[in-house]
């Protein structure tokens, strides 16, 4: 199954090879990942797989909090 990280820096070998390991494991499949740097994270990774987006990022965490706080 193809995958994507979207990183804010760039990933080691290791690090990509235990997000591979990971995922992998749990969706019991292996998963090819193809990696983009995307700065305008700030810091931390986007995980999309078949569709589904797992966020790990600053960005996204400090616009969930501006909107908790907003309503």
């Amino acid at each position: 199954m193809k995958g994507f990280i979207r990183t804010a820096y760039p990933l080691t070998e290791s690090q990509l090879a235990r997000l591979t390991a990971v995922f992998s494991s749990k969706l019991h499949t292996p998963i090819d990942f193809q990696v983009e740097q995307a700065p305008e994270l700030l810091c931390g990774l986007e995980v999309t797989i078949g569709g589904r987006l797992y966020e790990y990022n600053v960005k996204d965490q400090l616009i969930d909090a501006m909107q908790l706080m907003t309503t």
